[in-house]
C-alpha cells in the first residue's frame, strides 16, 4: 500500500472502515453497492473509489450514508460512526489539497458556530432559570418578612411557628448558595464561549487569507498568459520581417545575375574570372555553395561540359 501522497495513509484508514461498515449492509438480503450509490446520490464508480481509498469523499457523505442505512434499518453503530467521522477529519487535515483544507476549515467553522449557538441557548436557559430562582427568592423573602411581622405580635405564643420559619430560611440560604454556584458555572461557560468565538474569528481570518492567496495566484497566471501572448506576437513579427528581408535579398541577387548573363554557364555556376567575385549564386537566388569560398576547377564529367550549355 503506497503512502507517497500526503494524507494517503489516513485516507486508506478511512476507506478500510467505510468498507467494513458497508460490508454489513451488502452481506444482507442481496443488497448491492449500486443501491448504496443511488441512496447517497453519487456515481457507483465514485463510491468504488471511496471504498478503495483512491479518493476522499466530501464531509456530507458520512451523514448521507448514515441516513440511507438508517432508512434500511441497518444504521451505523454510534461508535463506528464517530470513528468514521474522526478518520475523515484526520484525512482532510493531512491532505495538502486546497479543496480539502477549505472544506475542513468550513466544517470547523460550522462546528464552532453550532457550539456557539448551543452555548448561547444554554446561557439563555441558565439566565432564565436564575431569574426565576431570583423571583422565587424575592417572593419567599417577602413571605418570610410578612410571617416575621406577624410572629412579632405573637412572639410568646407562636414560638413553634418561628422555628418553622427559621428552617425555611435555612432552606432559602441553601438555594441561594446553589444559585451562586450556578452563577459561577455560568461565568465559566461565558468564558469558554468567548474563547471559542476568538477561535472562530481566527479560522475566518485564515479562510480569508487563503482566498486572497488564490486570487493572487490567479492574477499571476493571467499576467504570465499575457506575457506569453506578447512574446508570440513579437516572434511572428520577427519571422515576417526575416521573410521580407530574405525575399529582398533573393530579388537583388536575381537582378544582379540578370544584368551579367555572360558570366553564367554550365549548370548555373559562374566562372570566377574578375577580381572581387568571390562566390557565385544561381539565377534563381538559391545558394548552392558556401558564401566567401571560390569555386574550384571542374573535374570529371563536369570538365567535359561545353561552356555556357548543359550538354557535354
Amino acid at each position: 500500500m503506497s503512502t507517497g501522497r500526503p494524507g494517503q495513509q489516513q485516507t486508506f484508514a478511512y476507506a478500510a472502515l467505510l468498507q467494513s461498515v458497508l460490508e454489513r449492509y451488502l452481506s444482507s438480503r442481496g443488497n448491492t453497492g449500486r443501491q448504496v450509490a443511488l441512496g447517497v446520490h453519487v456515481d457507483p464508480s465514485t463510491l468504488s473509489r471511496y471504498r478503495h481509498g483512491e479518493r476522499l469523499p466530501p464531509s456530507e457523505f458520512n451523514e448521507a450514508l448514515q441516513a440511507f442505512l438508517t432508512s434500511k434499518d441497518l444504521p451505523i453503530p454510534e461508535e463506528d460512526y464517530q470513528r468514521l467521522t474522526s478518520l475523515h477529519t484526520d484525512a482532510q487535515a493531512a491532505s495538502l489539497s486546497l479543496t480539502h483544507q477549505l472544506a475542513l476549515r468550513k466544517q470547523e467553522i460550522q462546528q464552532l458556530e453550532a457550539a456557539q449557538t448551543t452555548l448561547a441557548e444554554d446561557n439563555r436557559a441558565l439566565q432564565n432559570q436564575l431569574e426565576e430562582r431570583a423571583r422565587d427568592l424575592a417572593a419567599l423573602q417577602d413571605q418570610t418578612e410578612r410571617e416575621l411581622g406577624e410572629a412579632a405580635d405573637r412572639y410568646r405564643t407562636t414560638l413553634g411557628a418561628l422555628e418553622a420559619v427559621r428552617r425555611r430560611l435555612n432552606r432559602v440560604v441553601r438555594e441561594r448558595d446553589e444559585l451562586l454556584a450556578e452563577l459561577e458555572r455560568l461565568h465559566e461557560v461565558e468564558a469558554r464561549a468567548a474563547r471559542q468565538e476568538r477561535a472562530l474569528h481566527a479560522a475566518a481570518r485564515l479562510f480569508r487569507d487563503q482566498a486572497k492567496d488564490i486570487d493572487k495566484y490567479q492574477q499571476q497566471n493571467e499576467e504570465l498568459t499575457r506575457q506569453i501572448t506578447t512574446l508570440q506576437q513579437q516572434n511572428l513579427t520577427l519571422l515576417d520581417e526575416q521573410t521580407e528581408l530574405n525575399r529582398k535579398y533573393v530579388a537583388a541577387l536575381t537582378r544582379q545575375a540578370t544584368q551579367t548573363p555572360g558570366k553564367i554557364s554550365g549548370w548555373g555556376y559562374p566562372h570566377i574570372n574578375e577580381p572581387g567575385e568571390e562566390h557565385g549564386i544561381p539565377l534563381d537566388g538559391t545558394q548552392f555553395y558556401p558564401l566567401g569560398v571560390p569555386y574550384g576547377r571542374r573535374q570529371g564529367w563536369l570538365a567535359r561540359l561545353r561552356s555556357g550549355t548543359r550538354q557535354p
